[in-house]
């Protein structure tokens, strides 16, 4: 099933729904409200057309008010990363994991161009808080242990529920997954370095500090992780083939990586 003849501005992920409308959008770098207004019905329209049962955690009139709501805290104009985020709320009401906004290629590429948070966190549960529990290059003088209180002015708890919200499924998913992605987040809610930052000492001493941040590489190395492809193949015993789709982004590339799978299962 494919939405790209209709959905202009916006790339819906649902495990294997994807669209054309990547092509379209380098060139735009602001969404009009009507438009994203539209784009969003039509997404839960899709919703609605490939899942059992969208509405199994959430009633549809409820989900409309709720994204109702949500279209009434941005402006007439948004840009990607605020159109990015808005969908992604929207998408994350239905409470399903494997329902979501794909990520949008060009954001991401920014993103990984940028300075990045530098400080890893823990959410604890019992009182909300964020545990800072290491600290990267350019991570300052702030220890582990300490917990984190604002980032540029923003409170600091507030942002970590912010980024749950952008998640759908249960709540330790979501928890987990805000807490992994923690540095994209920041850049998606438009915080960028320098990174001022006040945080409680173990000791209850308040303190605040300017973190220059560092780069995504430097931050990939400092957790030891190495960027995972959006689709990749493997030959199983028996010559059966197996595809991992982790994304759908980037249709040019996923196509040339069709063909070359099925040039090496007709050999």
């Amino acid at each position: 099933m494919t939405v790209a003849s209709r959905l202009k501005h916006s790339i819906i992920g649902l495990v294997l729904l994807t669209t054309g409308a990547f092509g379209q959008m380098p060139s735009v770098k602001t969404f009009d409200k009507d438009s994203l207004q539209a784009d969003a019905l039509l997404m839960l329209k899709s919703f609605e057309e490939v899942q059992v049962n969208s509405y199994l955690h959430i009633s549809k009139s409820e989900l409309l008010r709720k994204k109702d709501s949500i279209f009434n805290t941005i402006p007439t104009r948004v840009d990607q990363r605020r159109a990015f985020v808005t969908l992604s709320e929207i998408a994350a009401l239905i409470k399903d994991a494997h329902t979501y906004v794909d990520n949008y290629a060009p954001i991401v590429i920014s993103y990984q161009k940028s300075r990045v948070f530098p400080l890893g966190i823990q959410y604890e549960a019992t009182d909300k808080s964020l545990v800072i529990t290491n600290k990267f290059n350019g991570g300052g003088s702030v220890k582990p242990g300490a917990i984190l209180i604002s980032i540029n002015g923003y409170n600091a708890q507030q942002l970590f529920q912010q980024a749950t919200d952008l998640q759908g499924g249960l709540a330790a998913y979501k928890t987990n997954e805000a807490k992994n992605n923690f540095p994209y987040h920041l850049y998606l809610f438009g915080i960028h370095a320098p990174f001022e930052i006040a945080y409680q000492q173990q000791d209850g001493a308040i303190q605040k500090e300017t973190l220059e941040g560092i780069t995504y590489p430097d931050y990939l190395a400092a957790n030891q992780l190495a960027p995972v492809p959006n689709f990749s193949f493997k030959l199983l015993p028996k010559r059966i083939g197996y595809i991992n789709f982790n994304a759908m982004s980037g249709m040019k590339k996923f196509k040339v990586f069709l063909d070359s799978i099925f040039t090496i299962l007709r050999k």
